[in-house]
């Protein structure tokens, strides 16, 4: 078995027809899927014994025994997958048909340690709307730049399983990814992307992205950032600040004034960030970055409380228009 795609599932019985469909279109054949149930209270399981029936795929079902979260989730998935290469999926998501087929062609014929892809989302009217990070493979020239411009999802990604054997994923329901992937990066010696949305995020009103966030992503997502800082050295110091400077100042504060926090709360946010990173405003990825991120960013620095509160209302308001 070649690919091992890796696949949490929680409550998302309505979506797991369609996911097994458009495996079974995948135009590479070489690979299993890994679905970890996290104790649904629907019947996610059964439909998934059903379906793994109904249409013949290579599938290992296995189910924790209480809730652990997606973080838990696939660590368990991971240590039973039979897969050298992991690819992961989220349940009320999808995979173009060509995703596994040029995924692994650049893994095994070209000899990448890791490939990136750029991705769509696809709203409630099945309307798409591409998402591109630029030619990676241009922008990037060392390690050092591969970490910094690492996506902050899983699901477009795919390399080899011992790196994640190595960094498993904090037990956390929120941004595990963003805290395991840079250090999967940093283990990498050869990068390639893909500049072709191959992965497909479904926005609907119960996806994790677009309902309201609580206090509980907010904290999660200072723990991902620690869990960044705290393994690394100081040899990637420009890219793991870009990472977090991208994950606590711009999604932090973004999710936190979403959560209903107090700009005084936002304050000690930002202040506890800024006395690990004096100099982050100089950080020479912020370049890179999207111009609303730039604007968000500079709020930021200049503390505009009123005005990042004025964003993160609007910006919640947006994703919530686009959902439905």
């Amino acid at each position: 078995m070649l690919v091992s795609v890796i696949i949490p599932v929680y409550n998302a019985s309505r979506y797991l027809e369609r996911l097994f469909f458009t495996f079974s279109k995948q135009t590479f054949k070489d690979f299993e899927i890994v679905f970890i149930d996290d104790c649904s209270t629907d019947n996610s399981y059964e439909l998934l014994c059903s379906l793994k029936n109904k249409y013949g795929l290579t599938v290992q079902i296995l189910q924790n025994n209480t809730n652990r979260g997606p973080g838990y989730s696939r660590n368990v998935a991971i240590q039973e997958a039979k897969g050298e290469l992991l690819s992961f999926c989220d349940s009320d998501d999808f995979y173009e048909e060509n995703y596994l087929e040029k995924m692994t062609d650049e893994i095994v014929n070209k000899k990448k340690d890791i490939i990136f892809c750029d991705y769509s989302y696809v709203y409630s009217d099945n309307t798409k709307k591409v998402v591109s990070f630029g030619d990676l493979n241009q922008k990037c020239k060392t390690k050092d730049d591969w970490i910094a411009f690492s996506q902050m999802s899983l699901c477009r990604i795919m390399t080899k399983r011992e790196f994640f054997l190595l960094h498993p994923a904090p037990d956390i329901y929120h941004c595990e990814d963003a805290a395991v992937i840079p250090l999967v990066v940093s283990e990498c010696e050869t990068f390639a992307h893909i500049c072709e949305p191959l992965y497909c995020y479904c926005l609907h009103k119960n996806s994790s992205s677009v309902g309201r966030p609580n206090k509980k992503v907010v904290d999660e997502i200072l723990q991902a950032s620690r869990c960044i800082s705290n393994s690394y050295s100081n040899e990637y110091h420009d890219s793991l600040e870009n990472v977090n400077i991208i994950l606590v100042l711009y999604g932090g504060v973004l999710n936190a004034y979403k959560a209903g926090y107090k700009s005084r709360d936002v304050k000690k946010i930002v202040n506890e960030f800024s006395f690990r990173y004096p100099h982050w405003q100089k950080n020479r990825y912020l370049k890179d970055l999207a111009r609303s991120k730039k604007i968000f960013l500079s709020f930021v620095e200049h503390k505009l409380w009123l005005l990042l509160r004025l964003y993160s209302n609007v910006h919640y308001l947006i994703v919530q228009k686009k959902a439905e």
